[in-house]
């Protein structure tokens, strides 16, 4: 049986997959260098209740303690989804563009 999953949790993925599909290329790499460092934190609370481990702590490579929660801030949910506004203003406009 296949395994059915979303490459789009991995932002570098994501980017592969933009490349291959529309030949669009982030332009706004801090953006997406965030991305990566927010959508890390998927991984402990969907999988682990919000509990940090190990997995967790070697791919985010954040200051954060082995059993416990992730920290997420409404600050930061708010710049995240004005981030993702952003980027995908970004690929439309991009797209946009390259019809025109």
């Amino acid at each position: 049986m296949k395994k059915i999953g979303n490459s789009f949790q991995n932002t570098e993925r994501t980017k592969k997959h933009l490349l291959r599909l529309f030949g669009y290329t982030p332009s706004q790499l801090d953006l997406w260098t965030h991305f990566g460092r927010c959508f890390e934190k998927r991984h402990p609370i969907t999988h682990n209740l919000g509990v940090v481990d190990k997995k967790y702590l070697e791919r985010a490579q954040q200051f954060e303690r082995e059993g416990r929660e992730v920290r997420i801030s409404k600050i930061e949910v708010a710049v995240l989804l004005e981030d993702i506004y952003s980027a995908i203003s970004d690929i439309h406009h991009a797209l946009a563009d390259a019809e025109a």
